[in-house]
């Protein structure tokens, strides 16, 4: 006896001398058997059709690229696996329970699908063993032939599917241990797997494709609120805020959705204020925790240990939007193997993300669960620790890189240690890090560490004045100044001491006072065009390129400069300038004189 397409034999289990069974498919081959066993053969059955995918939701949006990904990932020939992940609620069971519905004629006889509570708040991880149990049921295997041991079960499982075009959904999933027994062996099958870990060995073995799952762009986001409010309560400005303020996160607008279709009469504005104010905690449930993206994220932290739960936790005090491995490890206060150890084991449970250049960083609302977690786990002694050797390391890699921007210069601070290879290394390292550098002194300046704070503005001023960022010069020359007070004297001194081409302190508060931006220890509308001529004296200047849209400045005639061919620009300064001089005149159509403050008044020119 053959099973034909339609029709399938499974033995009846027999029982031999020491109790062991056997399980025969079709007309009379031998699955498993105990040693001893005598076997039969049962009448064949009607074959079921397992259709066992949950309803899709109404209201997916977008992801064209992945559900693109899947289709070349799993249809054609072979056993296709493939395996979704990305953090919790970012929507990987939407997105596989869409492909799957979309797809379902592909496989005629069948779909499985089974919840493995890899993170689930209150049922426990299901066993490959209780989900293969499930399966053989759903196959119409008679309850008293499915063998207890997993292998068992695994082997009559692979058997039923032989030849079979059925597709296998594996939600949740934890671990490779609760997936590889699921696997069909035939080529005709398609495995669809999601999970927030990455399964390493389903990938390595079985050729499995990872297809990582981020947040949604700025048009899918506002694709899933309309579908969720309606076109005309998202058709405002208010909502691009809303969205940013959720961080794209799938769920996190989903819940702002539900509070806003709760609250009918409560317009868009108010919620985007009301995210702005509360924060994260807006995306908690007060009587369904489980419905709260607190929650679903501790669900991540369940399968991590000691050391990995830990720094998890101190990775929200870290400063700055993303870091590099060596701050990390001071974090962590680690050597560099064990901290790269401890980050892969956070970025296979998709709570830390890999950036480009080598870099680690989180999504702003994990960062969030991160310092609750922190604030709830570690003491304040701990924390302020590891920010301080945070702190620590970038103000000695900023010094180890400023002394070789600029040799003529000594940097404040202690000695630092040989960072880097040459003048470039060291440029590269500023560009990287520019952004946490600003959040690290930020943070210094939050905690009271008012030596960091000056430390790391005069460290970054070489690298300021050479790209030329005269905003972020501004922005912690400014935060040394708001501290000057509490800085010892000569610290204060070294503040507002002109570095060469740094800027002050002083300077700084001129600056945010009067929205110009400056060059040395003067006040200019705009870094000025010119350079001075050590030839002759420090009063008199050397044009080098034009001035804005007014037209290049003429040349000097003798010791004497010509009146500029086009109107001075509105915002000459007004205050003492460089080369000491202040305006006494205007003259219309062409600018104010000036006059030395130190010798004969001279015609219009540059500063």
């Amino acid at each position: 006896m053959r099973p034909d397409e339609n029709v399938l034999g499974v033995g009846v289990v027999v029982f031999g001398d020491e109790g062991r069974r056997a399980v025969v498919v079709g007309g009379g081959t031998v699955v498993q058997a105990g040693r001893d066993a005598a076997v039969t053969v049962a009448p064949a059955a009607r074959r079921p059709v397992p259709r066992q995918l949950p309803a899709a939701p109404r209201t997916f949006v977008g992801r064209e690229a992945a559900l693109a990904a899947l289709d070349g990932a799993l249809i054609g020939p072979g056993t296709a696996v493939s395996v979704i992940g990305g953090p919790g609620g970012i929507g990987k069971t939407s997105l596989a329970v869409v492909w799957a519905h979309r797809n379902a004629d592909r496989f005629p006889d069948g779909q499985l699908f089974v919840d493995l509570h890899g993170f689930s708040p209150s049922w426990p991880p299901t066993t490959a063993s209780d989900a293969l149990g499930g399966f053989l049921d759903a196959l119409g295997v008679d309850p008293r032939g499915v063998p207890p041991e997993v292998d068992a079960r695994a082997a009559l499982f692979r058997s039923l599917v032989a030849d079979r075009r059925v597709l296998v959904v594996l939600d949740n999933a934890a671990a490779a241990d609760q997936v590889v027994p699921l696997l069909p062996g035939d080529p005709t099958c398609a495995v669809l797997v999601t999970g927030r870990t990455v399964l390493s060995s389903v990938i390595d073995r079985y050729g499995a494709r990872h297809l990582h799952l981020g947040v949604l762009d700025r048009g899918e986001a506002r694709a899933l609120l309309a579908a969720r409010l309606g076109a005309r309560r998202v058709d405002t400005d208010a909502v691009d805020e809303l969205i940013a303020l959720c961080g794209h996160h799938p769920l996190a607008l989903t819940i702002t959705a539900r509070r806003a279709l709760t609250r009918p009469g409560l317009p868009t504005v108010a919620l985007v204020a009301e995210l702005r104010d509360l924060g994260p905690e807006v995306f908690d449930h007060e009587h369904d925790p489980a419905a709260g993206l607190p929650t679903v994220l501790s669900w991540s932290l369940r399968h991590l240990t000691d050391r990995q739960r830990r720094a998890f936790a101190l990775l929200g005090v870290a400063p700055g939007p993303d870091s590099a491995l060596p701050a990390l490890a001071a974090l962590l206060d680690l050597p560099p193997t064990p901290t790269r150890a401890v980050l892969r084991a956070l970025a296979d449970a998709s709570l830390v993300a890999h950036v480009p250049g080598g870099r680690f960083g989180m999504h702003d609302l994990v960062r969030a669960y991160a310092v609750t977690v922190a604030d709830g786990e570690l003491t304040r002694r701990d924390r302020d620790a590891a920010l301080r050797r945070s702190v620590d390391h970038y103000e000695r890699t900023a010094h180890a890189g400023d002394r070789l921007l600029n040799t003529r210069r000594a940097s404040a601070g202690s000695p630092p240690a040989p960072v880097f290879a040459d003048r470039t290394a060291a440029l590269a390292w500023f560009d990287a890090e520019r952004v946490t550098l600003l959040a690290a002194q930020r943070a210094a300046a939050d905690a009271g560490w008012h030596d960091a704070v000056a430390d790391l503005a005069w460290a970054s001023a070489s690298f300021h004045d050479r790209r030329g960022h005269l905003h972020d010069r501004v922005t912690v020359w400014r935060t040394v100044l708001d501290l000057a007070a509490h800085l010892p004297p000569a610290t204060r001194i070294r503040a507002h001491r002109p570095p060469g081409s740094a800027p002050t302190a002083t300077w700084a508060a001129r600056t945010a006072t009067s929205g110009t931006t400056t060059r040395g220890s003067s006040t200019c509308a705009r870094p000025w065009p010119w350079r001075r001529n050590r030839a002759t004296s420090p009063s008199r200047a050397t044009p080098t390129a034009s001035w804005g849209g007014s037209g290049p400045w003429p040349a000097k005639t003798g010791a004497r400069w010509t009146t500029p061919s086009a109107p001075w620009p509105a915002s000459a300064p007004s205050t003492t300038g460089c080369g000491r001089r202040t305006p006494s005149t205007t003259w219309p159509g062409t600018g104010p004189a000036w006059a030395s403050t130190t010798g004969p008044a001279r015609t219009a020119g540059p500063p």
